[in-house]
């Protein structure tokens, strides 16, 4: 089987056999049109030789068709599953979050939650080892309001979780306190290397992410939430201040709080043969 897990601007695909991954591709794109976007998932189809493949994707889909990407415009619309059909693939598509989620339930076995956190901020709900999916999109907390009438948000809401944790946030964030916009790679390098201003940056960026974390537990009171994601890669950096602020907020009992592993999301995709 092969996953693909599509990001905002980033795809990984990886085959997988009898729950081994047996081969691994990564490509990244930006700016890329929706002919480009097709023509590179054809390419890899190919070369990979399977006609099964799951897809995760960046935002709302009905049978087979995107209906909103905020990150991906350009595939708003698209019947995916219908494009695939013409070079006699099968396809299985769900949220690239879901994908993600039900990777690290193979990790814990365990009734969890996954948020992922790039471009924007996506999420996954693991319910006795199936994804809920509640009437059609359970788990967009990347769309909370953390702020009643805070920043807006590319979705058009104000206030959204997102718009204080993720890329453009932690680039705005850095702006103001080192003069020019940083990406969380470049912050997370300095942090490693002892540099406190990054580090500062990640502790406000962190206690956010707790606030959007405490809620998430109050409401679903998961066994484990997991982390995932391209900014996961900070670790402690993010998780410490996170968790140290929805301790401060939580009111149920505290789950466990982990960083997910990179090829979950295009593991959760292949799985959705089985596990869908």
């Amino acid at each position: 089987m092969l996953g693909i897990d599509l990001g905002g601007s980033k795809l990984l695909a990886i085959k997988v056999d009898k729950k081994r991954i047996t081969w691994k591709k990564k490509f990244s794109f930006k700016e890329k049109s929706r002919r480009e976007i097709l023509d590179l998932l054809m390419k890899i189809i190919k070369e990979s030789e399977e006609k099964r493949v799951g897809i995760g994707v960046p935002g709302i889909f009905k049978k087979g068709r995107i209906i909103r990407l905020p990150h991906l415009p350009q595939l708003d619309g698209l019947n995916l599953e219908k494009e695939l059909k013409r070079v006699r693939v099968k396809a299985k598509i769900d949220n690239d979050a879901n994908c993600f989620a039900l990777g690290e339930y193979f990790r814990w076995k365990k009734n969890l939650v996954g948020l992922t956190i790039g471009t924007g901020i996506g999420g996954g709900i693991i319910i006795n080892g199936k994804i809920y999916h509640g009437k059609r999109d359970a788990g967009e907390f990347g769309h909370m309001s953390i702020f009643a009438n805070g920043r807006k948000c590319v979705c058009g809401n104000r206030g959204c979780l997102e718009e204080y944790v993720s890329t453009r946030a932690f680039m705005r964030e850095s702006k103001k306190v080192f003069g020019k916009a940083l990406t969380p790679e470049e912050l997370n390098r300095l942090a490693r290397k002892g540099n406190k201003k990054a580090v500062e940056v990640f502790n406000r960026i962190g206690r956010f992410l707790g606030i959007g974390l405490a809620n998430i537990a109050d409401i679903l009171n998961p066994e484990l939430i997991s982390i995932g994601g391209g900014i996961a890669k900070a670790g402690k950096f993010l998780l410490n201040p996170a968790r140290e602020e929805m301790r401060r907020r939580i009111f149920v009992a505290m789950p466990k709080l982990v960083i997910g592993k990179e090829t979950s999301g295009a593991f959760g995709a292949a799985m959705l043969w089985r596990y869908s």
